[in-house]
């Protein structure tokens, strides 16, 4: 309910900018539009319309801008009195001058009413609803009882459809004006700016003033060659000064900036020229200012797109910028994010100015964020698995990775997927949330590239020929330049089925393939040359059946192993299930490791285990392993070798 519409009313003036009729001194006087009322709203139609005859008539004599100025300050006043709340934002005015136009002659074939037959104020009480119909028309003036124009009397909105059918209703009745045209609707598209002169209108035919749509063809013909000379010159221009592979970072950046500013500027100056120049109108002049709203807002989210990803750019080459803080993949993500949310809000505007539902989308999806949420909880999974992969950082681009059953080369980190070129050369595309979740073996951050071999030699070996196999195997890869010395592990390694089994496991000091393939294949080559020149050979899976008189057990050495079990059962000392603690004292140490003559022993060995490859890099506080070392070196079984 209106609070107070009577008081409200009174006061419901909306001031515009002066006019071009005189006051009652001869100065360029103002007078405001008054719609508190019908029968000020009346009032001021009638007297406004006086003006605008008063000013076109001056116009057609005498083309200036300032007069033309002064008729849009008029039009403008008139849509002042049409609700046209409902209309689009982009096409409001030229609805509102349609609809004006269609006022203005239905105002010149029929008499309006005195002013004093006309209601006012005092005649409405406090209900809602509250209007009157102009005589003998269908058009209505009501008061609104909220919004920004709260107790004004204003043709309603109806009147938009409802005045041009009509106003052509009427057509048959003459106009009384002073105008050389017989109406507004067909005589005001025919009105150029002051850049046309008035003889270049006259000598067009009569095929080109009849009007397409409301506006006259020759003009629909000058706009669509106009449009298609804009269109040709900006892309002509676009082309011209898009960069070039050797233009530098900062001009790179400038060449992208050039060609969406122009076009605004294109864009600013073809409407200038269409609005007050040739004069659009009708419902062509409504396509017109679509179409600019759609490019204007489409150039707007082109400039910002440019704008984001141009200073992203531009940081990441810099020599301080985060090429050598943050992976560039984030930034180029980070910027393309921002880039997308910033385009949809701008189109989201320009929907808007369109007469676009975009907010009730909006809040329907709102309402409707689960069913959304569900719908695309995979891009969302795979958008924050791609932010993951940036903040853990298992790889980064360029790396050569394996996981599951692929290995290759990080390609790309995008919003969904992560690209990895296989080593068939194809590209391999995992989405982020799996991509994240997997056993990813990065093999450009190894330091070094493991050589684990294992070796066979026949079982014919003898021991001595073993360690001069194992001995030569271990000065080789210590001699060897590229092999890291501290961390050579080369053992015998056991007994296998058919064969003597050597381990090893040596580091190539390398991170590249080529050249780890290449450290191999000369080590597995001097590998053999060290294994004939022992005088044994590799051994392969065989059998062999051997005929041979079997002598029986050793009688003598069976008798003493008898003989020495039985004293421990008469002394009570068999060492089953356990061994004695005086047992266990006894022989502890008395096994001589390493074996004699190594060079292990003594300050050598000491300093060379002060070099082994720990399983931890924690350090002893108390000095216990040291001790255990020196008491390992003293052990009687070191002194009897």
């Amino acid at each position: 309910m209106l609070a107070n519409p009577n008081a409200l009313a009174q006061e419901a003036i909306v001031e515009t900018q002066p006019s071009v009729a005189a006051a009652d001194d001869g100065t360029s006087g103002a007078r405001p539009v008054r719609t508190g009322s019908p029968r000020l709203t009346i009032d001021t139609l009638r007297y406004l319309t006086d003006e605008i005859e008063a000013a076109v008539l001056a116009y057609r004599n005498d083309k200036s801008a300032e007069q033309l100025d002064d008729i849009n300050v008029l039009f403008d006043q008139l849509i002042a009195l049409i609700d046209l709340s409902e209309i689009a934002p982009a096409t409001r005015r030229e609805t509102g001058v349609s609809t004006v136009l269609a006022i203005l002659d239905i105002a010149g074939r029929i008499d309006l009413p005195a002013s004093d037959d006309i209601p006012d104020v005092d005649a409405f009480s406090d209900d809602e609803n509250a209007s009157w119909r102009l005589p003998l028309t269908p058009l209505r003036l009501i008061r609104h009882d909220e919004g920004p124009r709260q107790g004004e009397f204003l043709f309603s909105g109806a009147t938009v459809r409802a005045a041009p059918r009509f106003a052509t209703a009427l057509m048959d009745v003459p106009m009384e004006s002073d105008l050389a045209f017989s109406s507004w609707t067909r005589g005001w598209p025919q009105i150029t700016g002051p850049m046309i002169p008035a003889d270049v209108v006259r000598a067009m035919p009569d095929d080109g003033r009849y009007l397409w749509h409301g506006t006259p063809r020759w003009k629909v013909a000058s706009v669509i060659v106009t449009v298609a000379l804009a269109g040709a010159l900006l892309a002509g221009f676009t082309l011209l000064v898009w960069p070039k592979p050797e233009d530098g970072r900062t001009l790179r950046v400038v060449r992208r900036l050039v060609p969406p500013f122009v076009t605004l500027i294109t864009i600013g100056v073809v409407d200038w020229f269409f609005d007050d120049q040739i004069n659009l109108s009708g419902e062509f002049a409504g396509w017109m200012t679509h179409f600019s709203v759609v490019c204007t807002y489409l150039t707007l989210a082109w400039l910002f797109w440019v704008v984001v990803t141009g200073a992203f750019n531009w940081m990441m080459s810099t020599p301080e910028g985060p090429k050598q803080s943050l992976n560039a993949s984030l930034v180029k993500l980070g910027a393309r994010i921002v880039g997308v949310i910033g385009i949809l809000v701008i189109l989201g505007i320009g929907g808007t100015e369109l007469g676009l539902p975009v907010m009730s989308v909006v809040a329907g999806l709102g309402v409707g964020s689960l069913a959304v949420a569900l719908a695309v909880r995979p891009s969302l999974e795979n958008l924050i698995g791609g932010f993951v992969l940036f903040a853990d950082q298992p790889v980064r681009v360029g790396d050569f990775c394996s996981f599951g059953s692929y290995m290759g080369t990080v390609e790309a980190i995008g919003i969904r997927s992560t690209q990895i070129r296989g080593l068939d050369r194809t590209l391999i595309s995992v989405p982020n949330a799996k991509f994240a979740d997997m056993e990813i073996i990065n093999w450009a951050q190894c330091d070094r590239m493991l050589i684990n071999e294992t070796i066979g030699l026949r079982y014919e070996t003898s021991p001595d020929q073993l360690r001069y196999v194992l001995g030569n195997l271990r000065a080789m890869a210590h001699a060897h330049p590229r092999i890291e010395s501290d961390t050579i592990r080369i053992r015998f390694s056991g007994y296998g089925e058919s064969a003597l089994k050597i381990g090893i496991r040596i580091y190539a000091l390398t991170r590249e393939w080529n050249d780890f393939y290449a450290i191999r294949e000369d080590i597995f080559l001097r590998i053999y040359e060290i294994v004939e020149e022992a005088g044994t050979g590799f051994a392969v899976p065989a059998s062999r059946l051997y005929f041979n008189r079997d002598a029986g057990l050793d009688v003598d050495r069976t008798r003493h192993a008898v003989g020495a079990v039985d004293a421990w059962r008469e002394k009570g000392a068999l060492p089953f299930p356990f061994m004695s603690d005086a047992q266990v004292k006894e022989v502890s140490g008395t096994v001589a490791y390493p074996p004699r003559g190594s060079v292990e022993l003594g300050s050598a060995g000491a300093a060379r285990r002060s070099r082994a490859e720990n399983l931890s890099d924690a350090q002893e506080e108390d000095g216990d392993d040291v001790a255990l070392a020196q008491e390992t070196t003293d052990r009687p079984g070191d002194r009897q070798s």
